[in-house]
């Protein structure tokens, strides 16, 4: 099925990829108004070091909130460190949607500009496991919400192929019937 999916590509709704990519870009720029208005410039110079500032001051002014550090001491910034946060800091969660929107525009729907995908899966790798590539990874799509609130995301501007339909399949044990096949052939 991965070969047939290689080969033919899978279609693309090109009109609905441009509103969802518009919806996502803006909840990015609103997003990067606000944080810039805060005193963070994503993207620009200085940038690390101003979020850096910004969980300092809210570490003192919280200091009952033990804040994660990395390896080098720096106050974390990944996700599941600050996700908590948001609650007591509007800035956390602009920051979190803000960079869920940037992953979304250019991981997924910057690279679906054409009318088909054509991705290629690995079988086999030295993991065990079978793998998707190319340019675009189909094997982790995100879901139709985002947890981060970035707007609807990507599935939806997938299409079938006419008098075609999708099937929703679980390959949770597909490395293992791959290997299967391969031995008993």
């Amino acid at each position: 099925m991965a070969d047939v999916l290689e080969s033919n590509g899978i279609g693309i709704d090109v009109r609905r990829r441009e509103v969802k990519a518009l919806e996502v870009a803006k909840v990015e720029a609103d997003c990067k108004e606000r944080l810039r208005r805060r005193g963070y410039l994503p993207g620009e110079s200085g940038s690390g070091k101003a979020l850096q500032a910004i969980l300092s001051k809210f570490h003192r002014a919280h200091p009952e909130i033990e804040l994660q550090r990395t390896k080098t001491g720096k106050f974390s910034t990944a996700q599941e460190d600050i996700t908590e946060l948001v609650a007591l800091d509007e800035f956390f969660g602009d920051y979190i949607t803000h960079r869920a929107a940037q992953k979304l525009l250019s991981t997924y729907l910057g690279k679906m500009g054409r009318k088909r995908l054509h991705a290629r899966f690995g079988y086999l790798l030295a993991t065990g496991r079978m793998s998707c590539g190319g340019g675009f990874n189909l094997q982790n799509l995100p879901r139709e919400t985002d947890k981060a609130g970035a707007a609807p995301t990507i599935r939806g501007c997938f299409v079938p192929a006419e008098g075609q339909v999708f099937i929703d399949a679980d390959y949770s044990q597909i490395e293992l019937v791959v290997l299967a096949h391969a031995l008993t052939h």
